[in-house]
């Protein structure tokens, strides 16, 4: 008598293989929490004026740097971002002092990283408030009738206060623009700028 396997067998083993095959798998659990991480969420460029407190014309501006963004974000409506703007600055500038013209021009590079909350007041429109600290180096050229030509470059850090509004235009494409923006400079003669920027923010 042979010991092979009849067909009554075999439909059985297939019966159980099937319904093994149809058991639900298991499930992460409900209050499993995700990793958290950091990625590049976009780019920016903005440009504009800046204004001194201490008077004389404007200044332009512009600013270029990535943001980077918390995955998962904290809410729906809430999000945190980390931008790393590097930013340059130009100021021509004359007046006339006790009978003598002077002229000046300002050139100064900075590199303030700014923490961002981003509101969402709809999908197409955002809400960001940020402060940052960072640092900044100035160089001036000062021309005296009479007198001639004297420079002067200095290190500085800088303490940033900033407020904007994004607006979508297309996918992955937003409008920012920044109507105020205060920018502490504290070191030897210490002084203030307000920036008013508008440009681009691109999502990678």
């Amino acid at each position: 008598m042979g010991w092979g396997i009849g067909p009554a067998a075999l439909v059985l083993l297939f019966e159980v293989g099937a319904a093994r095959a149809q058991e639900p798998q298991p499930t992460p659990l409900v209050g499993e929490e995700p990793e958290l991480a950091i990625t590049i969420e976009s780019l920016t460029a903005l440009a504009g004026v800046a204004l001194n407190s201490r008077g004389g014309s404007p200044a332009f501006k512009l600013e270029v740097g990535p943001v980077l963004s918390l995955i998962p974000p904290p809410s729906d409506h809430l999000d945190v971002d980390l931008r790393l703007p590097a930013g340059i600055g130009y100021q021509d500038r004359s007046e006339t002092r006790t009978m003598a013209n002077v002229s000046a021009q300002s050139f100064w590079v900075e590199l303030v990283p700014t923490a961002e909350l981003v509101l969402a007041i709809t999908p197409s429109v955002l809400f960001v408030g940020g402060a940052g600290l960072g640092l900044a180096w100035g160089h001036t050229t000062v021309d005296v009738a009479f007198i001639g030509p004297q420079s002067d470059s200095a290190f500085a850090f800088i303490l940033r206060l900033a407020a904007a509004g994004r607006f979508r235009l297309a996918d992955g494409l937003w409008l920012e623009v920044q109507p105020l923006a205060i920018n502490v400079h504290m070191g030897d003669g210490s002084s203030a700028y307000f920036a008013f920027l508008a440009g681009i923010n691109v999502e990678l």
